[in-house]
C-alpha cells in the first residue's frame, strides 16, 4: 500500500470521507491560513478514536516580533505585542544559524489566541489529551547559540493533541464553541 496524495484546501476536506484516517496531523500551517473554524471541522474525516496533532506557532507571536538584547547582545526577553489584535500581516524573517545568501522567508500571518486554539478544537467536538510548549534542549542551545532565547523565554511551538471521541459529546451551553465569524481572524 503506498502514499496518495491530493492537493486541496484545508478547509474542503469533502474530497475524504468521514472517518477515513487514523489521524490529521498539521505542522507549521495553521496560523497561516485565515480560515480556522472551517479547518477544524474538517478534521471529522479522523476516526473516532483518531487524533487531529497540530504545531502552529504560539499564541505569544507578536505582530512586531523582536527580542530585548542587554548589552553583550543576549536575548534578555521576548516582545509580545498586539497578542488580541486580529489584524493579518506578512512575517518577513530568515533563520538565525542560516548562511548570510538563504532566501528570507515571506509568511502570511493569522496569529491566533490560544483560547481561539483550544476552544475551537473543542467546539468542534475534539476532546483534548496533551498541550505542550516544547523548546530547545540545552545541548542544541550550546551548539546553536543564537537560539537560547527559545530555550528561555518563549516557546517556538505550540503543540495540540487531541482525540476524536467514539461518540460526539452531549450539547453542553456552557463548553465554548468555534470563535464567532466576528472574532475569527
Amino acid at each position: 500500500m503506498g502514499i496518495r496524495y491530493a492537493r486541496t484546501s484545508y478547509t474542503d476536506l469533502a474530497s475524504f470521507a468521514d472517518a477515513a484516517f487514523d489521524a490529521v496531523v498539521s505542522f507549521m500551517a495553521l496560523m497561516d491560513g485565515p480560515r480556522f473554524d472551517p479547518a477544524m471541522a474538517e478534521c471529522c474525516c479522523a476516526r473516532a478514536g483518531g487524533s487531529p496533532s497540530a504545531s502552529p506557532t504560539p499564541a505569544s507571536s507578536p505582530v512586531a516580533p523582536g527580542w530585548i538584547h542587554d548589552e553583550q547582545g543576549v536575548k534578555v526577553s521576548r516582545v509580545v505585542g498586539h497578542y488580541f489584535d486580529p489584524a493579518r500581516w506578512v512575517e518577513r524573517f530568515r533563520f538565525a544559524d542560516a548562511p548570510a545568501e538563504a532566501p528570507e522567508f515571506v509568511v502570511p500571518r493569522f496569529d491566533r489566541t490560544l483560547s481561539e486554539y483550544v476552544n475551537t478544537l473543542t467546539g468542534t467536538g475534539f476532546v483534548l489529551k496533551r498541550l505542550e510548549e516544547p523548546r530547545p534542549s540545552e545541548e542544541y542551545c550550546q551548539a546553536h547559540p543564537g537560539q537560547r532565547g527559545w530555550r528561555e523565554h518563549a516557546a517556538l511551538f505550540l503543540h495540540v493533541l487531541a482525540e476524536k471521541p467514539a461518540e460526539k459529546p452531549a450539547s453542553d451551553s456552557s463548553r465554548p464553541g468555534p470563535a464567532s465569524p466576528t472574532t475569527s481572524r
